[in-house]
């Protein structure tokens, strides 16, 4: 039982570094959307 925070504290800071990554990679692919139909919508 003593072993069960300190797992769940690494858990954590694991899905929040994943879930930093994913948000990271989401923006970028909207931003490039965005771009790429702005661009079509201008020319």
């Amino acid at each position: 039982m003593t072993k069960k925070p300190f797992h769940s504290g690494r858990f954590i800071i694991i899905s929040r570094l994943v879930f930093i990554k994913i948000l990271n990679y989401y923006f970028f692919f909207a931003a490039g959307f965005f771009w790429v139909t702005f661009l079509l919508e201008v020319f």
